[in-house]
């Protein structure tokens, strides 16, 4: 089972008692009459919050097929540019990942090139056009279009693939 792990978890044994909020959770973004379009997940700090979302997203990722799970986690950043460039990838390469069900596209870092290239080359054209508006913002100096294009892309692919994606966000601080 190690090798399909997604991210980083602590052992079993050190993290029990959990195991319905998961579940619960899980439940909600794979409903099929009205799946939850948002779950608000709070406690303080040390509390294993990151694991039950990681937790998800694993069971999310290899437990079905009705939506496409993207865990976001948000870290420092040096300008605008860069979360847009960093999130659009990351949306990305885990649709890419979940549709091939190959994880290692979700732990390895890649850049926004070679991941322009992986979509094309699985005829995954209209997913890999937001990465043209993306570099066309960017080149353009447009960091509005470049966060517009970067946060629209979960509902663009939704709308592209007929398949939902569910967003996990993380350290939303």
């Amino acid at each position: 089972m190690k090798d399909r792990m997604l991210f980083n978890t602590c052992p079993e044994s050190e993290f029990f008692g959990r195991v319905s909020e998961i579940e619960y959770i899980y439940r909600r973004a794979t409903e099929e009459r009205k799946p939850a379009p948002s779950i608000f997940l709070s406690a303080k700090r040390w509390m294993g919050k990151t694991e039950v979302l990681r937790r998800v997203y694993h069971n999310l990722f290899w437990g079905q097929a009705r939506v496409v799970p993207v865990y976001y986690q948000f870290k420092g950043y040096g300008s605008l540019e860069d979360f847009s460039e960093d999130f659009l990838k990351e949306v990305l390469k885990q649709y890419l990942a979940f549709r091939k069900r190959e994880p290692r596209l979700v732990t390895n870092e890649i850049s926004i090139d070679k991941l322009e290239k992986l979509l094309v080359d699985n005829d995954l054209y209209d997913m890999a056009d937001l990465i043209s508006l993306h570099k066309e913002a960017k080149k353009g100096g447009d960091l509005v279009a470049a966060l517009r294009n970067a946060l629209s892309a979960p509902q663009n692919l939704t709308l592209r693939s007929g398949i939902p994606v569910y967003l996990i966000l993380d350290d939303v601080d």
